[in-house]
């Protein structure tokens, strides 16, 4: 089954934007600066990424019948005028190599 996604997005002048996916609205700066108050489009390509990632872990545990009490997944992210770079770190690892210890 193929799956389709869409999301529509807007900025006013000023540099705030926010994003419509299925009900939710997410607002999100668009400044040429940095806002402290809302994420900025970098951290919402982290965030996504780390969405999947809980998601898949939440999905394959059922699977697998692995349950967990918690997942917690942390990225950071550098960006330089030349380019973008990522490390993913996941507490689930160690939760499930004790599962696999345990069973």
């Amino acid at each position: 089954m193929m799956l389709h996604y869409s999301i529509s997005a807007t900025v006013i002048s000023g540099g705030q934007a926010k994003a419509i996916a299925n009900q939710a609205e997410i607002s999100f700066d668009a400044t040429s600066g940095r806002a402290t108050n809302l994420a900025n489009p970098a951290e919402l390509l982290l965030t996504s990424l780390a969405a999947c990632m809980l998601k898949n872990i939440h999905r394959y545990s059922e699977i697998l019948h692995l349950p967990y009490p918690k997942a917690k997944f942390s990225i950071s992210g550098t960006r330089s005028d030349r380019h973008v770079g990522y490390c993913p770190e996941e507490e689930l690892v160690k939760i499930l190599e004790q599962k696999q210890v345990q069973n």
